[in-house]
């Protein structure tokens, strides 16, 4: 994750790449890769089109830490928890209300983190979150260093083998490269299970170099990147982000992981 909003969203391939975006669907394969693109045109979007699959919605049974802020009074109650602050809220990242919180952006690419370090690198990554309209973003990423440890010593942040965005309508999944920010893999709208307002669940699930997104309805996608695996590593980190100021925070009401 950077705290660069442009690098978030970009979505960057090296022309000539080997790699290649695959889609899994019903044990269908769907190939989509970027040989051919001509490199005078320089990066495109290489991007898979989720074909999803039903099952039930998430949620944090099984999982190896599950935090639930409904019941966790303070960031103290997190055992080996740890914060970082990136550009400007009016408040800190704190327990309020039964979500995590922060205050409002009172500068451009406003985020706060939060840092869980998992005995081995991560295979599940999920949260329950609650969305104002056209509001703030949230994520969950799995990096293959500390993001605070960077920070404090000034260093780029690390790789991330898992990098997932959701506002309140639209979600994106891809890894981050240090060098050039997020890179998308796969990315869709996601709806509401009931029409409701309240909070919602996301996961993400990885085998090897396979991710699948679980969605608040049950919708899922799977997709494989050789970069997935290869960087991801077992700091389980989850952030509340908005680009600018006058753009109202989510809020992360629950999250897990194994």
């Amino acid at each position: 994750m950077s705290p660069d909003f442009r690098a978030r969203r970009r979505v960057l391939w090296t022309v000539g790449s080997l790699l290649a975006v695959v889609l899994l669907v019903a044990g269908t394969w769907i190939v989509v890769d970027d040989h051919d693109n001509d490199a005078a045109e320089g990066p495109t979007d290489a991007v898979s089109i989720p074909s999803p699959s039903i099952g039930p919605p998430p949620g944090p049974t099984g999982a190896a830490v599950v935090v639930d802020f409904a019941t966790t009074r303070s960031l103290r109650d997190v055992p080996a928890a740890r914060t970082l602050e990136s550009g400007r809220n009016s408040r800190p990242m704190a327990v309020e209300q039964g979500a995590l919180r922060h205050g409002n952006p009172t500068g451009t690419d406003a985020a706060s983190y939060i840092e869980l370090p998992l005995p081995r690198p991560v295979t599940r990554l999920g949260l329950t979150a609650a969305f104002p309209r056209t509001g703030g973003f949230v994520a969950a990423v799995a990096f293959d260093g500390s993001v605070v440890d960077a920070m404090a010593a000034r260093r780029t942040f690390p790789y991330a083998g898992i990098h997932f965005v959701a506002d309140d309508h639209t979600w994106d999944l891809g890894v981050f490269d240090p060098e050039i920010g997020a890179n998308t893999i796969a990315r869709g709208e996601w709806t509401r299970p009931d029409g409701g307002d309240g909070p919602v669940a996301f996961e993400i699930n990885r085998t090897g170099s396979v991710l699948t997104v679980t969605l608040p309805d049950g919708r899922r996608s799977s997709v494989a990147d050789p970069r997935v695996g290869a960087w991801t590593g077992r700091w389980a980190t989850w952030e509340l982000y908005e680009p600018r100021p006058g753009v109202t925070p989510a809020a992360i009401t629950s999250m897990w992981a194994s």
